[in-house]
């Protein structure tokens, strides 16, 4: 199965309403990804951060059958819909298979 990083990134990580909009939406996010991870389709994802430690976006590797369906997951986020998340960078990746073994 093809293996991604996606990093998403914030417009202006400092933007109040931003945040509180980030805050109000984080559970039905974590609730999304953690269905996914349960799937083994998110090997591992995070807080993105400026330098001061603020949160300024979201990373993720994943698993996903194709690109497109990665697109489906991240255009139905619900950061992504509610206009956390202003752009999202997709990398092919290979994780190695030694840090798959558990």
């Amino acid at each position: 199965m093809p293996q991604y990083i996606v990093i998403c990134r914030m417009q202006d990580p400092l933007d109040p309403e931003l945040q509180r909009k980030r805050a109000e939406l984080r559970p039905a996010h974590i609730e999304g990804a953690s269905k996914l991870q349960a799937e083994g389709k998110l090997l591992l994802g995070g807080m993105v951060q400026d330098e001061a430690g603020n949160p300024a976006g979201s990373g993720c590797i994943c698993n996903f059958d194709n690109e497109a369906a990665l697109w489906e997951w991240l255009d139905n986020d619900p950061w992504m819909l509610g206009g956390v998340w202003h752009s999202v960078e997709v990398i092919p990746f290979k994780v190695a298979e030694h840090y798959l073994k558990h």
